[in-house]
């Protein structure tokens, strides 16, 4: 049928005051979704540590289908870092499919590339969460949350 409407392109944007609500409902309605994905928890960050938030919104037309909260932290003792979620196990990559889930990967690959953090962590407890993150942290220092309860000596410096 030459009327079908195709299917909107899938982008990724920092996440803008006026989607704050549809964030939080995309996240409450999401089966993996947790408090450390909301709104909530971002201004409480931000309020307390003083943490930049680089939050980021995966979008198929007007609807959000992915979210990736992201904080830049900095301490002299471990360097500047990209994190989801500091002070939480959760609160990583949280997206509807496989295609948005990659986008906000790489888009936190290239925000973490231009502000030249020692690290980028992402705090996922599901494994439908981490399934695509694990090429990516075998040639970084990526960190997910499942792969370190699996890995004891995962997270052990070398001289790289």
């Amino acid at each position: 049928m030459g009327a079908q409407m195709a299917q909107a392109v899938i982008t990724v944007e920092n996440l803008e005051a006026a989607d704050h609500a549809a964030w939080d409902r995309f996240v409450s309605d999401h089966p993996l979704g947790s408090p450390f994905h909301l709104i909530a928890s971002k201004e409480s960050i931000e309020q307390t540590f003083g943490y930049k938030p680089f939050y980021l919104e995966a979008k198929q037309g007007d609807e959000i289908c992915g979210v990736l909260p992201l904080f830049l932290t900095g301490r002299f003792l471990t360097g500047r870092r990209l994190i989801s979620s500091p002070f939480a196990v959760y609160g990583g990559i949280l997206a509807d499919s496989s295609q948005s889930r990659s986008l906000l990967l790489e888009r936190a690959k290239q925000l973490a590339a231009d502000l030249e953090v020692r690290d980028l962590e992402l705090r996922n407890a599901w494994e439908d969460q981490c399934s695509e993150l694990r090429d990516y942290r075998a040639m970084s220092r990526l960190r997910s949350r499942s792969d370190r309860r699996k890995s004891p000596s995962y997270g052990k410096r070398g001289d790289s």
